[in-house]
């Protein structure tokens, strides 16, 4: 039976989070470009939404990282717990975009604007569907060239 080790795993997730991160900051500017022509709301709360996302890959990487270090005399069980803040900090991200999203959306009800270059904001949609559709693929694709990989029991895994 084969098994994979939690350090192969931890591998595909770090190329994972970097790889989505890119893909997210590049999607967050392309759309900023975009609000800045267009005034579309809507479009503004996906690059918020891309943008935190984008984000959220900095706090990840790095536990990924740091939980890699050994144990040492302070730290008996090493630093495997560094993801627990990691997640604090990726929730405080994804809240303070909501809360970003929720304001300009009163804003924008309160003092509506006309949205402009409906072309732009047609084709950023269409991009946008690509790129999650692409991201949603990624772990499968990645499965499919090893389908040990991405599992610790060597199973296959819905999650990737």
């Amino acid at each position: 039976m084969n098994s994979v080790t939690r350090a192969q795993t931890d591998s595909v997730a770090h190329h994972h989070t970097h790889t989505h991160g890119v893909v997210l900051g590049l999607a967050a500017l392309v759309e900023l470009g975009v609000v800045i022509l267009s005034g579309s709301t809507g479009l503004l709360a996906d690059m918020i939404h891309n943008a935190a996302d984008a984000c959220t890959a900095i706090p990840l990487a790095i536990a990924f990282v740091m939980s890699r270090r050994a144990p040492t005399y302070r730290l008996t069980y090493g630093y495997g717990r560094v993801e627990d803040l990691a997640g604090i900090a990726i929730m405080l991200v994804i809240f303070s975009s909501a809360l970003a999203i929720a304001y300009e959306a009163v804003q924008r009800i309160f003092s509506p604007e006309p949205i402009g270059a409906l072309g732009a904001v047609a084709g950023a949609g269409i991009i946008g569907i690509y790129r999650e559709r692409s991201a949603r693929l990624y772990p499968y694709a990645r499965r499919q060239q090893n389908p040990q990989r991405g599992t610790r029991s060597g199973r296959p895994s819905c999650t990737g």
